[in-house]
């Protein structure tokens, strides 16, 4: 018959190895090794907190040394390592007036005549700030898809893209908000590099807000996965959301029953507004997807549901905000 032990020594050994874990795990583990010196848990459980001093004042002064009392029953101290932060935070915009957002470019196969109709129409409107909300460029040659060997190489489309971003500054002042937001094209660059050259990742020459002409205007650079805020109006490129939101029938009622609340999206080339009113405060929830503005017949998606399109956003002083969804057909701009 194995020796039995003695309680408060058991006790004592068991708070020296393990000084800041819970009194009930203790517990639980004194009762599971000495069943014999502690008959339950309850047991162990008071035969510890009288060690750590939580059974009053009176039984507390008794002790022959207060090594393992706690002050009010709690740890003396807790320390994890520091988690690792993954996502970035989200961008807030704040600068009043009106923007003109343009998304799915996708160049070097933007549609021109679309693109300019997008302008102008900013322009008329009296639009001080831009937005590019993800896929200007398309990188067609650093896609993982099958790719034709004949079709522009990257130089040749950072070319193209470093003239179109040229002639949008030219039609916003110094003092005016630019924002380049990375869709999951520009994500192509990126992923290029993580796995045929990670020996060049965070070189400042193969930024891609230094190979494109953004950081000489002072344009914002929002990254692939990172949120923004116009006002208080949020916005995505669209491939940040869960997976499964493949070609819904109405894209804006889709982005609200991924993301349950405001948000305005491109990258499915289609324009669309959808509209919740939430239960008993009555609130309106909108959310809107944006037309594109490249070339509606690519050889990879030759029928397809796309449209041309923009919106105009005018936020005010305090964030709140409006928003004109605009669709574009042959040249011509129609309000929605």
């Amino acid at each position: 018959m194995a020796k039995r032990k003695d309680k408060p020594n058991v006790v004592r050994e068991m708070l020296r190895d393990y000084p800041d874990a819970d009194t009930r795990t203790l517990a639980r583990l004194l009762h599971e090794k000495y069943p014999h010196e502690f008959k339950s848990v309850e047991v162990a459980r008071t035969r510890l907190r009288y060690q750590r001093g939580a059974v009053g004042k009176r039984q507390r002064e008794t002790l022959a040394d207060d090594e393992h009392v706690r002050e009010h029953g709690k740890p003396k101290s807790i320390s994890f390592p520091k988690g690792l932060k993954q996502v970035q935070k989200p961008v807030k915009i704040r600068t009043p007036g009106k923007y003109l957002v343009l998304s799915d470019l996708h160049v070097p196969y933007h549609c021109e005549k679309a693109l300019e109709s997008a302008l102008r129409a900013g322009i008329d409107a009296g639009c001080e700030h831009l937005v590019l909300n993800g896929d200007f460029m398309d990188f067609y040659r650093l896609s993982r898809w099958d790719q034709d060997p004949r079709a522009r190489n990257p130089e040749d489309e950072l070319k193209i893209g470093a003239e179109v971003i040229g002639e949008l500054n030219k039609h916003f002042g110094p003092d005016s908000v630019r924002v380049f937001k990375v869709g999951n094209h520009e994500q192509r660059y990126h992923s290029y590099l993580y796995q045929r050259a990670p020996a060049l990742v965070g070189m400042e020459d193969f930024r891609l807000d230094r190979i494109l002409p953004l950081k000489d205007h002072k344009w914002k650079f929002i990254q692939s996965k990172q949120e923004y805020h116009l006002g208080k109006l949020p916005l995505l490129h669209g491939h940040e959301l869960p997976r499964g939101l493949t070609d819904p029938v109405n894209i804006g009622r889709g982005v609200y029953l991924r993301v349950a609340g405001t948000a305005m999206v491109g990258h499915w080339h289609r324009t669309s507004t959808h509209v919740e009113t939430t239960g008993i405060d009555e609130r309106l929830v909108p959310c809107y997807s944006l037309g594109c503005l490249c070339d509606l017949k690519p050889e990879y998606a030759t029928i397809n549901r796309w449209n041309h399109g923009f919106a105009i956003v005018t936020v005010g002083e305090r964030g709140h905000y409006q928003v004109q969804n605009m669709i574009i057909h042959d040249g011509e701009v129609f309000a929605t």
